[in-house]
């Protein structure tokens, strides 16, 4: 009822206008589906969303993209943040953080008139910090198209985790990785070519306390996505470099 007064809906029953529509959608995500999980828990550390930016109104040059675009693009991005004298999330992995999410969003004017992007602390352990950036582009259509990315920080030498630092330079490793990723597929993988899997493991992981999380990055449909999926450590041990995944203590691992 609230909503509804506040959006100057009459209570009426029949097809609302989309000013009406909008303004309820709004206010139900801001205020019912967002708030209680913008504060989570990660490791012991308290994180809170914030900088959510909006772009409600669009210059000549965005205009321009198409003169059938409606005549506003919505752009919202959601940060995290850590309020602490030595939170993990300053220095160089916000910086590093910033630079992927600007990367991740770029081109979003030409990709949809809508473009939400939210960042997400999965881990924050000694060595590193993990975290997922999810994209949504909505361009006209029954669903939204999805996009995910992944930045995984060594603390220890203030640089991003490769995927090959992680494991043993020889064949062996990859291909063990990959059958691994594979057969907790299942079905899922029938038709996807090894090389593509394989392409999805090395972008899209994230470091996690059990193992590692695979999540498929190409930009699709909620509904036509591979399902996520969680690798523990100790499967992986045969192929893992020594110290993974919280130490890192040879320079070869460094290095990559």
């Amino acid at each position: 009822n609230w909503v509804g007064g506040y959006c100057f809906e009459d209570g009426a029953q029949g097809v609302r206008s989309p000013e009406v529509e909008s303004c309820i959608r709004n206010q139900y995500l801001n205020y019912l589906a967002r708030i209680p999980n913008s504060v989570y828990r990660v490791d012991g550390w308290t994180a809170y969303e914030t900088g959510i930016f909006g772009l409600i109104w669009a210059d000549d040059d965005l205009q321009g993209q198409g003169v059938s675009r409606p005549f506003t693009w919505d752009l919202q991005v959601i940060w995290p943040r850590i309020d602490a004298v030595n939170s993990p999330l300053s220095g160089g992995f916000s910086s590093a953080l910033g630079e992927r999410v600007r990367a991740f969003e770029s081109g979003w004017a030409a990709g949809g008139w809508q473009r939400y992007v939210e960042v997400r602390i999965s881990a924050i352990k000694d060595c590193y910090i993990s975290a997922m950036i999810t994209g949504s582009t909505y361009g006209g259509g029954a669903h939204p198209y999805e996009d995910y990315g992944t930045l995984n920080w060594n603390r220890r030498a203030k640089r991003p985790i490769a995927f090959s630092s992680l494991f043993q330079a020889n064949p062996a490793s990859q291909n063990g990785a990959l059958n691994l990723y594979k057969k907790r597929l299942g079905e899922s993988a029938t038709g996807v070519s090894d090389e593509s899997l394989q392409r999805t493991m090395q972008s899209g992981f994230l470091l996690m306390d059990s193992g590692l999380r695979i999540i498929e990055q190409e930009g699709r449909s909620r509904i036509e996505r591979l399902p996520e999926v969680d690798i523990p450590w100790g499967e992986l041990s045969p192929w893992l470099l020594p110290g993974v995944p919280c130490d890192w203590g040879s320079a070869k691992a460094l290095q990559k």
